[in-house]
């Protein structure tokens, strides 16, 4: 228990030593809303899901994997012509 409790406290030390306290919270926004619409998304359509009709989930998954892919390469291709 002391290992861990004084990784946390070197952790805490690094984090308060660092002079971009901005830049974690908008990480931490930039990620939330990434991937909590998301997450939103999958989990109601796998939750209307049955056994016996899984069609809203498999279709969401077609469609969450195929909107992140076209945006990925969108970006790709953007940051390729600048």
């Amino acid at each position: 228990m002391a290992i861990q409790s004084e990784w946390c406290r070197c952790r805490l030390e690094l984090v308060q030593a660092s002079h971009f306290p901005g830049a974690v919270s908008k990480f931490i926004g930039m990620y939330a809303l990434g991937t909590v619409p998301n997450a939103l998304i999958v989990t109601y359509a796998g939750s209307i899901s049955t056994l016996e009709k899984p069609t809203p989930a498999i279709i969401t998954a077609i469609i969450v994997s195929s909107g992140l892919w076209l945006m990925w390469f969108l970006l790709a291709k953007r940051v390729r012509q600048a």
